[in-house]
């Protein structure tokens, strides 16, 4: 999990 937390608005298909 490197930088999902705040762009998973838009990258939520980065599980790791």
């Amino acid at each position: 999990m490197k930088s999902t937390k705040r762009r998973i608005a838009e990258c939520i298909d980065d599980p790791d």
